[in-house]
């Protein structure tokens, strides 16, 4: 009998692989470091037709994890092992306590994917200052942990926001982001990472509009005072079907779940191009 496998992204976040250890010794799975090639680690687990596997790391990770499997039918456990771990956390899966409650359970769902240009993203796919501020934090992690990498990137590049002209469903307009979410997100500070239903098949767009003096401080100031829903300074809207974005430059920067790619223009947002199957809590929000 094929054992579940286990494999953990030892790049990803600050997680212990003593624990991971343990934990798959616990469960019974087969565990296996993806070494330097994440991709050939996740492809050679799915050769193997387990049960499942249990891939431990970030969103970045849970990404990659999900777009091959989604195409090869295997089943996901996202196990929270990076940093802010969103994919994972909306499954009900905050630790590892609650993965193994998920393997006990053996709850299962198929959970939707989305995708810009054929790039699939779990959560968000973002264009505009972001990346490049994504691309400084990156490489200040070298030197500095985390939340000064973060910090130190957004001071850099607040007073470099540019705004840029885009087309977006038929109109234009002048901005300095766009954002794209795999299904609908909350609106209020704490929420805008939350996806409020894991089976939605849409896309939720919220364009930062750039039209009038002080866009940005404008938009900031709704966010901090939560109330981005009625804000003059962001557009947004539910698309069921595929969202077309124009903007004159041939190529741009986008932060996939965090993950910088570059996409050739136009940008094609489809909502629901495939799905995975995962392991869940019981208590998650998918249906």
């Amino acid at each position: 009998m094929i054992r579940p496998i286990a494999l953990a992204n030892s790049k990803s976040g600050d997680g212990s692989e003593a624990d991971i250890a343990e934990w798959c010794d616990q469960l019974g799975l087969e565990s296996r470091d993806t070494g330097d090639d994440l991709e050939s680690a996740l492809r050679a687990a799915a050769d193997d037709r387990p049960p499942f596997v249990a891939v431990v790391g970030g969103d970045g990770t849970q990404r990659a994890a999900a777009t091959l499997f989604a195409d090869r039918g295997v089943t996901l456990l996202p196990v929270p092992g990076g940093t802010r771990n969103h994919f994972a956390k909306a499954l009900g899966l905050a630790d590892l306590d609650d993965a193994a409650a998920a393997v006990t359970s053996g709850v299962e769902r198929d959970v939707p994917l989305s995708d810009l240009n054929g790039e699939a993203f779990l959560n968000t796919a973002v264009v505009g200052w972001y990346p490049e501020m994504v691309r400084t934090r990156e490489r200040l992690r070298d030197s500095y942990p985390r939340p000064i990498a973060a910090a130190a990137a957004l001071a850099l590049h607040a007073h470099r926001l540019h705004r840029f002209d885009i087309e977006v469903a038929g109109s234009t307009h002048r901005v300095w982001m766009v954002w794209v979410g795999n299904g609908r997100f909350g609106l209020t500070p704490s929420e805008l990472s939350t996806r409020t239903d894991l089976t939605d098949h849409v896309l939720d767009v919220r364009i930062a509009l750039a039209h009038r003096r002080f866009a940005r401080a404008r938009v900031v100031w709704d966010l901090v005072c939560g109330r981005l829903k009625g804000s003059d300074h962001l557009e947004r809207f539910v698309a069921d079907g595929p969202v077309v974005a124009r903007l004159g430059a041939g190529s741009i920067s986008a932060a996939l779940d965090a993950e910088i790619v570059t996409i050739a223009n136009p940008l094609v947002f489809t909502p629901a191009s495939r799905k995975v199957r995962v392991l869940a809590a019981p208590s998650a929000r998918a249906e």
